[in-house]
């Protein structure tokens, strides 16, 4: 049994000393909190000067809390990044709202999901050796975790934060906990074990992929598919060369694929979360188009003011409801007037593409991406010099 009123005043001095509790309405170390029958955890969505997951673990009368710049993954591959913070009170675990801008950590903090957890072994152990096993019972996160220490360490410890493979262990796309169009879903956070994970293509070597004909032609359907799995990036380590290849610049946004029957229009995310509901702009756009059985592939964004996509951006905009400053950028066309176009050579797709959207209009929420015409090394270094999120080949 884990009792939240013991305190610990010697771990909370950081935490003391770095706010001015006149100014902020975090609680104070004196703050009072139920007691628990079990340890509970809390994650915090913190939009400061950084959009970052504040993960916090009870433990002997504090918050072990640490900074999660991009969120928990369900993917047992991914290692996220975790930096140690200092301990926060018990009653922390239900603050949520605006910390003053000047005060340390100064932003919006949302409580993004909580629940209970029991350590695996011995925990005081663990926090020696930086290597530690529990389980956890959330609407979001569940199932067995792991933190590890890190040998390279800053200003705060960092340590690892990663999912054992287990029950609620998810693959690929489908581990994305942080994306907006399914956070909000405990029901999707779980996977029947032994479920097969989303495919990724794996990169081919010796230079350009291979066109199968410029002759070849789509494939009629009987009807326009209600769903449609997106095809997936692969990370490589350079640019693959100049002949036979087109660049895009990687959005950081929300990848959306559009299903429009006429004036029907439905936008699901790579995760297959409806956001029709939530692209307000970008639907009433394509139904305004009435394209004919068409899927349109997009990213979904919100630029900065100096034009670059900004996901921490889009993701403040539609929570306050900003929609008229939404963006789809289409880059690809797998369906269009009842036709399966994804055998197609990709050249041949954005002829199509260009077709369909010959009368889009100067502006508005709809653009077609840009190719980028210029050699592959310079590209990249352009793009790496001005801080973007990447590149498409």
């Amino acid at each position: 049994m884990a009792d939240a009123s013991h305190r610990s005043p010697a771990r909370l001095k950081r935490y003391v000393a770095k706010r001015d509790f006149k100014k902020t309405a975090e609680p104070s170390e004196k703050a009072r909190a139920a007691k628990n029958k079990k340890l509970i955890f809390v994650v915090q969505k913190h939009a400061a000067r950084r959009l970052h997951w504040d993960f916090r673990l009870e433990w002997e009368g504090t918050l072990r809390s640490w900074a999660v710049p991009k969120g928990p993954s369900l993917d047992p591959a991914d290692k996220r990044l975790a930096v140690e913070v200092e301990d926060h009170p018990i009653a922390y675990a239900k603050f949520e709202g605006d910390i003053p801008k000047g005060q340390y950590g100064g932003g919006h903090v949302d409580l993004w999901d909580n629940g209970h957890w029991e350590p695996v072994g011995d925990f005081a152990k663990g926090l020696k050796k930086g290597h530690l096993e529990f389980e956890m019972f959330g609407k979001k996160l569940t199932g067995r975790w792991h933190l590890v220490r890190t040998r390279m360490q800053g200003k705060q410890p960092n340590w690892l934060l990663m999912k054992s493979g287990d029950f609620a262990a998810r693959s690929g796309a489908d581990a994305d906990v942080i994306d907006a169009g399914g956070a909000d879903d405990p029901k999707r956070m779980l996977r029947p074990r032994g479920s097969k994970p989303s495919f990724i293509p794996k990169p081919e070597r010796g230079g350009a992929p291979k066109a199968k004909s410029t002759q070849s032609t789509g494939t009629r359907r009987n009807a326009l598919p209600a769903s449609l799995k997106p095809m997936l990036a692969t990370l490589v380590d350079k640019v693959p060369g100049d002949e036979g290849w087109v660049y895009e610049l990687k959005y950081d946004g929300v990848r959306l694929l559009s299903r429009c029957d006429g004036a029907d229009v439905r936008c699901i995310s790579r995760n297959g979360i409806d956001w029709t509901h939530k692209a307000g702009p970008v639907v009433a756009a394509l139904a305004k188009l009435k394209l004919d059985g068409a899927w349109v592939d997009g990213e979904l964004i919100v630029s900065d003011p100096n034009g670059r996509s900004d996901f921490s951006l889009l993701q403040h905009m539609m929570e306050q409801g900003r929609l008229a400053e939404l963006q789809l950028c289409i880059f690809d066309l797998p369906y269009y007037r009842g036709e399966d176009l994804r055998h197609l050579p990709l050249s041949e797709r954005k002829v199509r593409l260009d077709a369909a959207f010959a009368k889009l209009p100067a502006r508005g929420p709809l653009r077609l991406a840009d190719q980028i015409q210029s050699e592959s090394a310079e590209l990249i270094t352009r793009v790496c010099n001005q801080h973007l999120e990447g590149l498409i080949a």
